[in-house]
């Protein structure tokens, strides 16, 4: 099987458009996805999307510095920002976070936890406070990082990166059944590892995966209306796509394309 990078960028559309500049670096390497930083005039609740990766965000105020890891969060959540604070955070690639390797997935999924809870972060967090730029914070992030980073992986989650791999590759539209025709392995084997490596089954992974793509097809173009979405995505008709929309957005996808301009979402973002 050939090795290729491995990459799902979910940008969690709705901090872009809270914040009036979202700045990001695209890593897509070492099992991150990106970092990203905007900055906040006032306290909101935004809403935080199921994307199948863990974040690590620290939260700048002043001289003060709080961080938190975030779980995948398993479902349509809201994440509370505070007023007037500079935000930093990374976002790691589907079951890929080395900090976290002794940790059992299920116990970080929807959770939001300060960082000061993991005695083994301490030497990261005092040097994370002490940065004040986005190049200086991710530098810092990497020269830390790096020591955690194994150069070998057991069979299992070798085998579980190759079927996420594939889900990117189809943008999530693949079934259980060509999982099992491609890895040789049973249904219970397969979602055995997702839940040990991610938290969720394949098949809500694959859910994942197409939602985002959707989302990011909004995000990136001018649609108006989205009459072959339900077909070109395996959707049953025009309902269950708008349906299954809002399940996982809390918006119709109407609404959602209204937010993207009003918000003027695509000068929103600045790339590193």
């Amino acid at each position: 099987m050939k090795e290729e990078k491995l990459h799902i960028h979910t940008i969690q559309s709705y901090l872009v458009m809270e914040t009036e500049k979202f700045y990001q670096k695209i890593m897509a390497d070492f099992g991150i996805s990106h970092f990203y930083s905007f900055q906040t005039d006032e306290e909101k609740k935004v809403p935080f999307l199921e994307d199948s990766c863990s974040n690590i965000l620290f939260e700048y105020s002043g001289n003060n510095m709080n961080s938190f890891v975030i779980g995948n969060s398993g479902k349509l959540q809201t994440l509370t920002l505070k007023r007037n604070c500079d935000y930093f955070g990374i976002r790691f690639q589907p079951g890929a976070n080395p900090f976290f390797e002794n940790q059992e997935v299920k116990d970080l999924v929807g959770q939001r936890i300060d960082l000061r809870n993991f005695d083994i972060l301490t030497n990261l967090s005092e040097k994370m406070s002490e940065q004040n730029t986005f190049t200086n914070r991710m530098c810092t992030f990497m020269e830390e990082y790096r020591n955690w980073l194994k150069t070998t992986q057991s069979g299992q989650k070798h085998l579980f990166f190759q079927m996420v791999d594939l889900i990117v590759k189809k943008d999530g539209l693949l079934k259980i059944s060509e999982l099992i025709d491609y890895t040789g392995y049973s249904s219970r084997y397969i979602n055995l590892l997702f839940e040990t490596f991610l938290g969720c089954s394949a098949k809500q992974f694959c859910k994942n995966v197409k939602m985002h793509t959707i989302i990011n097809e909004l995000n990136r173009s001018n649609v108006d209306s989205f009459p072959n979405f339900y077909s070109k995505f395996d959707f049953y008709d025009q309902s269950h796509f708008v349906h299954s929309f809002k399940e996982f957005t809390g918006v119709s996808p109407k609404e959602y394309i209204n937010q993207v301009k009003k918000s003027s979402y695509k000068t929103k973002i600045v790339d590193f």
